[in-house]
């Protein structure tokens, strides 16, 4: 998604949310080409830290501006370069299939999108093994906040906490949970399609048909065809002189 300067200058100073809902801080800033197209968006995290997001990674519209994690950038961006390549692949089948490209031509074209597809297998299992590892920590973020849970639940009934410390720290947990519960959702939806992706959806080359030549007429012929029909025999009668 192209975005422009006059796109992002409305969110100077306002707050910026993941896809989840969660705040990562306010936006201060952004960078253009000489095209006056926005490369990157500049975010206060809080704390006197900042951090510089690739416009890839952000999404205007509806009043709003949202974050968009790498993993679920680059995910989109592959599925969507696979998906067009496998459908270059397709049509150049079919023509090659009427007959309408050459066996030479496909052949050549063929070798340059075999190369690419080689080269997007070893990058669809990196991506693969990233989506793994954000599964992974996520697993991990979820278990050590059910475990702060069980924590806080154990001083609220020895009396360590009161009731409203436990319920401040209980409900900004939970909603910390729901979030992550999205993002992991959405993390294994993505990696389920991603993993789906595959070259062999690409059918074999087929077998060119041959052109459709209409038959020419007969040629007539010079030599004259014999009279095959039954010659009807010429009687010839003669008459007797009756003088003696």
């Amino acid at each position: 998604m192209t975005l422009l300067a006059k796109d992002v200058r409305l969110f100077i100073g306002k707050s910026i949310a993941d896809l989840y809902g969660r705040i990562l801080g306010r936006v201060v800033g952004f960078s253009v080409d000489i095209k006056n197209e926005v490369t990157s968006v500049e975010v206060e995290l809080g704390g006197g830290e900042f951090s510089s997001f690739p416009c890839s990674q952000i999404s205007v519209g509806d009043g709003s501006i949202v974050f968009i994690p790498a993993w679920k950038s680059n995910s989109n961006a592959f599925s969507e370069e696979y998906t067009s390549t496998l459908q270059r692949i397709r049509v150049l089948q079919e023509l090659y299939g009427r007959g309408e490209i050459s066996q030479e031509i496909f052949e050549e074209f063929s070798k340059q999108h075999e190369g690419i597809l080689n080269d997007m297998e070893t990058r669809r299992s990196t991506l693969i093994a990233t989506l793994k590892d954000e599964v992974e920590r996520l697993n991990a973020k979820i278990k050590e906040l059910q475990t702060f849970i069980a924590n806080i639940k154990v001083e609220h009934l020895t009396g360590d906490i009161d009731d409203q410390a436990y319920a401040t720290a209980n409900d900004a947990v939970q909603v910390g949970l729901e979030k992550i519960y999205l993002e992991k959702k959405d993390l294994e939806i993505t990696l389920e399609e991603i993993t789906k992706l595959n070259s062999t959806l690409v059918a074999p080359m087929p077998e060119p048909q041959p052109a459709v030549v209409a038959p020419s007429p007969p040629t007539p012929s010079l030599t004259p065809t014999p009279d095959t029909r039954a010659e009807t025999p010429i009687v010839v009668r003669i008459k007797e002189d009756p003088s003696p």
